[in-house]
């Protein structure tokens, strides 16, 4: 029996030739046999890329800008600021009918508030996080991610007093809380 670490073990089995070193399929081809099988199936990088026409350096540069050009919509983020900072924030951005921004909770660890003009007076609705990337607003449907919850009300105002128009420019929102996206390594 060998053990991995944090006390979790497994049935030894035969290794690579040298002394401590496995393939993915010895570790995961028994237990999840779709990961064999993509693997397999998959094209070689050197193949995708004589598709395209492309060395690596200039693949992973319009790769970078195509994640880029996905990403201009959500730059609605600013973090973990306060409420009279945000209304600083939603009055230096014009405030328009609908102008918002998201920001961490500062009441609540881990929700998130969205901030809204509406008839020239800003508002703050709460996000609830649901567990893992579910998100809510009071009653309203739950959502995976906080981009498709603020895309939802972008659409309409579905429950909140004004639709989502214009965000105050900040940041993209973590990873951690999107469904989409193209931020982290396991994304990629």
């Amino acid at each position: 029996m060998d053990t991995i670490g944090g006390g979790f073990s497994r049935t030894s089995r035969p290794r690579g030739t040298v002394q401590g070193l496995f393939t993915p399929e010895d570790e995961y081809g028994d237990l999840y046999p779709e990961v064999s099988s993509i693997r397999k199936d998959s094209p070689p990088l050197r193949e995708i890329l004589s598709k395209r026409g492309a060395s690596l350096s200039e693949y992973l540069i319009s790769d970078a800008a195509a994640a880029k050009d996905e990403e201009k919509d959500l730059f609605w983020f600013h973090g973990r600021i306060t409420r009279d900072i945000a209304v600083h924030i939603l009055r230096d951005n014009g405030s328009g009918e609908g102008t918002f921004l998201v920001r961490e909770s500062t009441s609540r660890s881990g929700d998130y508030v969205v901030s809204i003009m509406h008839n020239g007076a800003p508002q703050h609705f709460q996000i609830q996080c649901m567990g893992d990337f579910y998100y809510k607003i009071d009653n309203g449907p739950l959502f995976q991610g906080l981009d498709q919850l603020i895309n939802y009300y972008r659409l309409g105002s579905n429950g909140l007093p004004t639709k989502l128009t214009v965000f105050c420019k900040g940041l993209t929102p973590p990873a951690c809380s999107r469904r989409f996206g193209r931020t982290t390594p396991l994304h990629r």
